[in-house]
């Protein structure tokens, strides 16, 4: 028996959840740009410009990309990853920014550190689940280490450490949030593949037994015919072959 063509659907709920968790990180970019830009041009007569205007401008080119994407363009997955590594290298080089590490005031804060915890965020659209985790890990362990450097004011560990967490625990119980919507959504689609499978099967199975019909229909007529066909004939005969020995008989 041919097999039915069961080709698999689009993944409707599971492009309805990304699309709508993309438009609300993208206005949350855009929520995020504004403290960026305050307090890293607050910071921009201790850091050196070029490597600033450098940084900050990749890190609000990728926020930029990520709402145009989110509502016009699609790629988000793109702007997720340029928001993670433009963040990255800012933390990275931050020693670049610094002009004197001596001039530093006590509590500053790098400016850096408002876009921390959002490219953390990004990891969950950016990649599967398991870089994911390694970057909301990875970026918090970075600031701690910029934080407690000369470069970033040489602050206390348990206040270095403190900034970490929240920004490890925000990002996480976040990006877990995400990663349960879109798991369920993905066995919704799952479910309604199944089903829509199933359904299909039973459509071609139901036209098959119906054309079957027909077709024993018409061979079933086709044989009743030919069986009366074959005994009007013989009956035609029998008649013919009894008259023919009454005209014979004396």
């Amino acid at each position: 028996m041919p097999k039915a063509d069961l080709s698999s659907p689009v993944p409707i709920a599971l492009g309805r959840v990304d699309e709508l968790l993309a438009k609300i990180f993208a206005v949350a970019a855009i929520v995020l740009s504004i403290d960026v830009v305050r307090n890293g041009f607050e910071q921009l007569p201790l850091l050196n410009a070029i490597w600033f205007y450098a940084f900050l401008s990749a890190i609000l080119l990728s926020l930029a990309g990520s709402f145009l994407a989110a509502f016009w363009f699609g790629a988000m997955r793109f702007w997720y990853r340029a928001i993670i590594f433009s963040t990255l290298a800012a933390m990275v080089f931050w020693p670049l920014q610094v002009i004197d590490p001596a001039a530093l005031p006590y509590n500053y804060k790098p400016w850096v550190w408002w876009a921390v915890g959002f490219a953390s965020l990004a990891a969950t659209g950016a990649f599967k689940r398991n870089t994911a985790l390694v970057f909301l890990f990875f970026m918090p362990l970075i600031w701690l280490v910029i934080r407690v450097s000369p470069y970033g004011a040489s602050e206390s560990f348990a206040i270095a450490l403190e900034d970490s967490l929240y920004s490890f625990f925000f990002s996480t119980a976040v990006s877990l949030l995400v990663m349960f919507l879109r798991h369920r959504a993905a066995q919704v689609d799952t479910e309604f593949e199944s089903l829509s499978a199933a359904r299909l099967e039973r459509a071609f199975l139901d036209v098959m037994q119906i054309e079957r019909t027909k077709i024993n229909s018409i061979v079933h007529d086709s044989v009743i015919a030919s069986l009366d066909a074959a005994a009007a004939a013989n009956s035609e005969t029998a008649r013919s072959e009894e008259h023919t020995s009454e005209l014979q008989s004396p």
